[in-house]
């Protein structure tokens, strides 16, 4: 009988031993994690919570696979877009290149995150992909507009290697010359700029930049914007090259057009910047290093056509490229980048094609006093301070390297508040804060010998003008005193 009662309750027991150990554990883990994790105060609670589990899991799952599977997603499709061409990360069976894509889950994040903070950065300017769309679409009917009246001059060939490469001419349409900031030929020629576009050396077209050509000549400049041949088609030194027959171009041909040969300044935005410091500089070093007599390297100057550019200004550029690719990794994105499969990933490239390097290997020539004759006096760095795509050390670094030249106008504007676009944002939409530091920087180059000041009384140049409070200067700006003049002195 005993045995019986025994048998009959032994399942009994084992139950209620199993919940008293599992009580207990619940107890201790309440103890342990209570202030993480959400158990439940009492027996019923607990139970509601062990039936209704399974249903949230169950719910929850869809979500919980989203979570892993769209991060996923994005950073293996830009892969798959941006990454293959010529990565050496590539792995080949039986002679197939199989596609490389991140597994890393701290890669997966850093790619994620790059992509939402460039959608995020072009949502506080107009979105990228919508605001080149409009650009393509509107600005080409207003340039069949303005060509038909002759103003400008589509698809000139100026001289690169590839054919299809070409450059557009916008003429001056500011007729008003007493509301005209800039100085005038005797000839009645209009200040020159030549604009470098931006875009990583593999994207960007002269097409896109319509209104920054438009909106500069409203302002009595004749702009001339060239296409440069892009990665994968072409080299790092083949881009310098087109812009070396842009320059030469334009020398020689901008009279025609109403511009003043003696007054061209070259402006480059991000990877346009960095092509315009490269090709100055590597010039004088060629210069130097071909002529080691003075007398025949002053005659090759005067035959140059780089030094003939009155001045340089230059938007958020990237100027040493091995710090900028530490500053890739760092975001996770230099497999996304061509830069490092431009430069052919070699440490050695990436100094040759680096304007601070490139300053570093011409020291002896800087000593000596040569270098300085070969490139322009008035050189300009503007730079976001908190720039996350390209840094704001980069700027400064360049001016580091360029103040030891005591250049006559040297100068490093540095604004807070701003991000990588916006001043192209400015350009595109004519914004007053870009062109004021423009004309200051007139103000002071060199060579130009006579100027009337911007006019800023509301209604008087513009009537639709507002008096703009313009951003902080939180780097100072480096004049010579060689330089300094004074307002009366400039507008005699």
């Amino acid at each position: 009988m005993d045995l019986i009662k025994s048998t009959a309750t032994a399942p009994y027991i084992f139950v209620k031993s199993s919940i008293s150990t599992y009580a207990e554990l619940i107890e201790r883990l309440r103890y342990h994690y209570s202030s993480m994790i959400p158990f439940p105060k009492s027996w019923v609670s607990l139970c509601i919570f062990l039936m209704v589990s399974p249903l949230l899991f169950h719910l929850l799952f869809p979500l919980w696979i989203s979570l892993l599977s769209v991060p996923c997603f994005i950073s293996w499709t830009l892969y798959l877009a941006f990454a293959q061409h010529q990565n050496p990360n590539r792995v080949k069976i039986l002679h197939i290149a199989i596609p490389t894509i991140p597994l890393s889950p701290i890669r997966i994040f850093q790619v994620n995150r790059a992509f939402f903070n460039y959608l995020s950065k072009n949502i506080y300017g107009p979105p990228m992909v919508i605001f080149k769309t409009f650009i393509w679409s509107t600005w080409n009917k207003k340039n069949k507009q303005v060509m038909s009246k002759g103003r400008i001059a589509k698809n000139i060939n100026f001289g690169s290697k590839f054919k299809d490469t070409t450059l557009d001419v916008y003429e001056s349409t500011f007729e008003n010359r007493d509301h005209v900031s800039y100085l005038h030929s005797k000839e009645n020629h209009r200040p020159v700029i030549i604009f470098i576009h931006g875009g990583g050396w593999n994207s960007g077209h002269k097409n896109l930049y319509s209104p920054i050509g438009y909106n500069l000549t409203q302002r009595g400049f004749v702009t001339v914007i060239p296409n440069y041949t892009l990665w994968p088609k072409a080299t790092i030194s083949e881009m310098v090259a087109d812009i070396d027959a842009a320059i030469k171009w334009t020398l020689r041909n901008i009279r025609k057009y109403g511009g003043d040969a003696s007054n061209i300044t070259l402006v480059g935005h991000a990877a346009g910047a960095h092509l315009c410091m490269t090709s100055v500089l590597n010039y004088a070093k060629r210069a130097c290093e071909s002529h080691s007599d003075h007398s025949s390297a002053i005659e090759k100057y005067a035959q140059s056509h780089v030094h003939k550019l009155m001045g340089v200004v230059l938007l958020n550029g990237i100027y040493d490229i091995p710090q900028h690719l530490n500053f890739e990794k760092i975001r996770g994105i230099e497999e996304l980048s061509c830069m490092s499969r431009l430069f052919e990933n070699k440490l050695e490239s990436f100094k040759y094609w680096s304007p601070t390097e490139i300053l570093k290997r011409s020291a002896r020539f800087i000593e000596k006093g040569d270098f300085q004759q070969f490139i322009p006096h008035n050189i300009m760095l503007v730079h976001a301070k908190h720039d996350d795509v390209v840094p704001f050390e980069s700027s400064k670094l360049l001016y580091d390297s360029l103040s030891k030249m005591k250049l006559e106008n040297l100068s490093l504007v540095a604004y807070n508040g701003t991000d990588h676009y916006q001043y192209l944002y400015d350009l595109f939409l004519a914004r007053e804060e870009f062109f004021e530091h423009l004309d200051r920087f007139y103000r002071n180059c060199r060579n130009i010998k006579r100027y009337k000041r911007w006019l800023t009384v509301e209604g008087l140049r513009n009537p639709k003008f507002v008096p703009i409070t313009f951003a902080e200067f939180v780097e100072g700006s480096r004049t010579h005193s060689s330089q300094t003049s004074s307002d009366s002195d400039l507008l005699r």
